[in-house]
């Protein structure tokens, strides 16, 4: 009996001795998963933190540019108006443009002609609407004024989208 007692007593050691490993490396293994997360966790805060300063950039860029496009707005309001008013003291009002060659214009990419203002004359507006040299120029004042704010408007959103530091 000796024997299967010694038996017994070593298939128990032995598999304490095998919890004993199992229970170690399961606790290896806790370990490493715990520093996994640290560091999944610590990724995260990073990447976190890059995009919240790159929204932060973004949203400045966005400001300065809105900031300058309104400036540009402004002057560019500033000066059509000024050129409207330098327009009435030099044009007569004098017939520039007839019905048929407003018909041709009409509807040309940009160009709507329908809601010209009345004839400043009788005798030109006998035969239907015209455009004088006053309404051409007025239309031309205004037609580069809105393409110039288009135009600004335009560039900043192209400098907005082009990686912080690149020029044109």
């Amino acid at each position: 009996m000796n024997a299967r007692r010694t038996a017994t007593v070593a298939f128990l050691l032995v598999g304490l001795g095998m919890l004993a490993g199992l229970h170690l490396e399961r606790s290896q293994h806790r370990a490493e998963m715990a520093e996994l997360r640290s560091s999944t966790a610590e990724v995260q805060r990073l990447a976190a933190r890059a995009a919240v300063h790159r929204l932060q950039d973004a949203q400045t860029r966005g400001n300065e540019l809105t900031l300058q496009v309104a400036e540009r707005d402004r002057q560019i309001s500033t000066l059509t108006q000024e050129k409207r008013d330098a327009l009435k003291k030099v044009t007569s009002g004098r017939a520039c443009l007839g019905t048929a060659a407003l018909r041709v214009l009409d509807g040309s990419p940009g160009l709507r002609v329908a809601d010209l203002p009345p004839a400043t004359s009788s005798v030109a507006a006998a035969d239907g609407p015209i455009a004088t040299d006053s309404d051409i120029g007025q239309w031309s004042i205004q037609a580069g004024g809105q393409y110039e704010q288009c135009r600004k408007r335009l560039g900043a959103l192209i400098q907005w989208h082009r990686p912080k530091g690149a020029q044109r």
